[in-house]
């Protein structure tokens, strides 16, 4: 067990206390399911950060969950969400409508 195993747990059980809050809020079977996967986890003493990507059915956000360690138990204290980011070759392609070849064949990159 790693240091980082507690936090990784502590992210776990954010996740499944938020679906059944959404699951229980929504009352539908049918209700979005968010899978969590790519964590890394940073820890500062007592305090730790989670990056993540969250798979939704609409695409993927990119998630910062900040835990504290208070009484020996890692607490959540924030969670953001935010557009996942693209690679720049997507952002690239997207940008001036041409593939990722081409881009590297003019010598941009």
């Amino acid at each position: 067990m790693t240091d980082s195993d507690p936090v990784l747990a502590a992210n776990l059980e954010f996740y499944r206390a938020f679906m059944q809050s959404w699951e229980g809020i929504l009352a539908n079977p049918d209700a979005p399911r968010v899978a969590c996967f790519d964590e890394q986890v940073f820890l500062y003493g007592d305090v730790a950060l989670v990056l993540c990507e969250e798979e939704l059915v609409g695409g993927t956000l990119a998630a910062s969950n900040l835990f504290v360690r208070e009484d020996n138990e890692w607490r959540i204290a924030q969670a953001k969400l935010s557009s996942a980011f693209r690679s720049a070759w997507s952002m690239l392609s997207r940008a001036f409508g041409v593939s990722q070849q081409f881009i590297q064949s003019r010598g941009a990159i």
